[in-house]
């Protein structure tokens, strides 16, 4: 797994998270100096739930909720949204280790899984306006 903080470098925005699919990680960037960096769950592909590649803004911030959707009705104490129903969360509930090449039947509904820790520090350093890129 990539964990080294060349995953910043060349970045240029003064805020940025970038999600790996094929990694199952993520970076917490200001410019081009990794400041965070964390194993992720993405999207369930083999069950049409994959997580969508490109990039976006962070749209709110938001805690203790529930997240809905056909099936499912979780709570989550931190919500960051960043393409509508797509966004950041912790994932009480998940069972399998993030980062788990198994994300692929048994990841998200399309969000960005982070454990409980990570996503507080990201929940705390992310700004609405902060730049998302997911890539596979």
């Amino acid at each position: 797994m990539v964990t080294d903080s060349t995953q910043c470098l060349g970045n240029t925005a003064p805020k940025l998270v970038l999600v790996s699919i094929r990694e199952q990680h993520a970076w917490m960037c200001e410019r081009n100096e990794q400041v965070y960096a964390t194993a992720a769950t993405t999207g369930a592909s083999s069950h049409n739930d994959g997580t969508p590649a490109g990039s976006w803004l962070v749209q709110a911030k938001q805690t203790n909720r529930y997240l809905t959707g056909p099936g499912y009705r979780e709570f989550v104490h931190f919500w960051l949204p960043y393409s509508g129903d797509f966004g950041f969360h912790d994932a009480q509930w998940q069972t399998m280790p993030f980062g788990s090449p198994d994300y692929q039947t048994l990841g998200s509904h399309g969000c960005v899984h982070v454990p409980d820790r990570a996503m507080a520090w990201l929940y705390d350093w992310a700004q609405v306006g902060t730049i998302v890129t997911v890539q596979h």
